[in-house]
């Protein structure tokens, strides 16, 4: 799926440049200039996966997704003729509504570890979504048992170090296969839960941390559940 990708922004970006295939690098950016010309690399640099708000079993699955980061950058011995180029990628890139462009520069480390010096390049975030297969339901075998279940509501808050709230954390209640992400003041709500379980797990994903907390109380609107997630410094 992610060499399809990779051939779909080969063809993208010679349709830009009017390059060559073969002057479109999947390769790290290296010392290239005048060896093939006027090139630009693609590099794959990272794969993130996008998860949703609700990951819940449904009758029609919404598809997995993942973000493809690649590095673009230009090598011409005419500086002029690159930067030109990179221009014409990047508002060409900003045009398309799929693409997001990251303009931060890459950390000097990173140029380091390609045995480089810095040149500019920016990033191209690229959507890549897989169909799940639809979950056939099984059939009814044993008559239904119907039993009245208490609800209650589950409030909680996550904070950081000095109790700072954390935005867009995903807290996950395993058992019953419910996630949720907390707004800007760190808050998060899962509403109508079975009230009968004297205590739960929560699981929480931050900044690529993940911690477990146990919750003893219900966690009502008045009195939330308070959860503290440190980060090493």
């Amino acid at each position: 799926m992610i060499d399809q990708m990779d051939r779909e922004l080969q063809a993208w970006v010679s349709t830009v440049t009017a390059l060559d295939d073969d002057r479109i690098l999947f390769t790290p950016p290296g010392a290239d200039v005048g060896a093939r010309g006027t090139s630009v690399s693609v590099y794959l640099l990272h794969v993130v996966r996008v998860m949703t708000a609700h990951e819940l079993p449904r009758a029609a699955p919404t598809p997995s997704k993942i973000m493809l980061h690649y590095l673009v950058t230009v090598a011409d011995a005419d500086p002029f003729q690159g930067h030109r180029l990179l221009g014409q990628l990047i508002f060409a890139a900003l045009e398309e509504a799929d693409y997001e462009v990251d303009l931060e520069p890459l950390p000097l480390e990173a140029w380091t570890a390609f045995q480089q010096a810095p040149r500019p390049g920016f990033i191209l975030k690229v959507p890549l979504r897989r169909e799940r297969p639809e979950r056939i339901p099984r059939l009814v075998t044993q008559p239904l048992d119907v039993r009245a279940v208490q609800t209650t509501d589950l409030h909680g808050i996550v904070l950081g170090p000095g109790d700072t709230p954390l935005h867009g954390a995903v807290v996950e209640l395993p058992g019953l296969h419910l996630s949720q992400r907390t707004t800007r003041t760190g808050t998060f709500l899962f509403p109508l839960i079975p009230a009968t379980a004297q205590k739960r797990i929560l699981r929480i994903r931050a900044k690529g941390k993940l911690i477990e907390h146990a919750v003893e109380q219900s966690g009502t609107a008045a009195d939330p559940v308070i959860v503290r997630v440190a980060f090493e410094s």
